[in-house]
C-alpha cells in the first residue's frame, strides 16, 4: 500500500495558488518524490486519474486529485475550503494514501443552498466541465466548493455509482439533485373564504 506522511500547507503559500480556480477543487500539489515512489511500485504504470485519500489517523477525510509534483519535501498544499471544511490547521500532520478509481456514472449531490438551484453553476454544462477541470475524483460523504464567478456553492456528494469513490473524467456522468438544505416547505395555501349571505326580516 502506497502511503505517504505530509504536513499540510494552504495553497495560498504557493506559486500555483495564481491558478485561482484551485481554491475551489479538490486538487494538491505534493512532492515529486511521491511520482518516483508511485511508478518504482507500479512498474511505471499509473492510472489516470491520480488519486489519494487524505487521511488523519484513522479519520477518512476526503479523496483528492493531483494538480502538480511540486510541492517541498514532507509537505501537501491543499485548498483552503478543504483545510477549514474538515478542520485541518496549518502544519496538521495528514497520511496520504494512494487509491485506483473507477469511471462514474453516477452522482447524488446536496446544495447547501437553495440558490444555487437557479444558477447557472446547476446547468448540465456548466457542471460537467467544471466536476472535470477541478474534481476530477469524487467521493460519497464529501464536501465541495464549486465557484460560479464570485459566487460561492458548498454541495453535499451524497452518493456515487459504481463504486464510494469515482473518477469524473471520460464518463457521461448522471446527476440526481436532492433538496438543498436550507429549502424550506411553502405554507399551506389559506383556505377559501365563505361567504354567507343572511336575509334580514324586513
Amino acid at each position: 500500500m502506497n502511503e505517504f506522511t505530509l504536513k499540510v500547507r494552504p495553497l495560498a503559500f504557493h506559486s500555483s495558488c495564481e491558478k485561482p480556480y484551485l481554491n475551489a477543487s479538490c486538487k494538491v500539489i505534493i512532492p515529486q518524490s511521491i511520482l518516483k515512489s508511485l511508478m518504482d511500485t507500479s512498474e511505471n504504470t499509473i492510472h489516470s486519474p491520480i488519486a489519494f485519500l487524505l487521511l488523519q489517523g484513522e479519520r477518512e477525510i476526503i479523496s483528492v486529485g493531483v494538480e502538480e509534483f511540486s510541492a517541498p519535501e514532507g509537505f501537501i498544499y491543499i485548498p483552503s475550503f478543504i483545510m477549514e471544511t474538515y478542520w485541518l490547521p496549518h502544519e496538521t500532520e495528514i497520511i496520504l494514501r494512494y487509491q485506483r478509481v473507477e469511471k462514474g456514472t453516477k452522482i447524488s449531490i446536496e446544495p447547501h443552498k437553495t440558490a444555487f438551484i437557479d444558477s447557472k453553476a446547476k446547468e448540465k454544462t456548466f457542471l460537467e466541465n467544471y466536476l472535470k477541470k477541478c474534481y476530477p475524483v469524487l467521493s460519497a460523504g464529501s464536501t465541495i466548493l464549486i465557484k460560479e464567478g464570485a459566487t460561492e456553492y458548498y454541495i453535499n456528494i451524497t452518493e456515487t455509482i459504481p463504486e464510494r469513490v469515482i473518477s469524473t473524467l471520460d464518463t457521461d456522468l448522471e446527476v440526481e439533485f436532492k433538496q438543498p438544505l436550507d429549502y424550506v416547505e411553502p405554507p399551506p395555501p389559506a383556505p377559501p373564504s365563505i361567504v354567507e349571505h343572511m336575509s334580514m326580516p324586513k
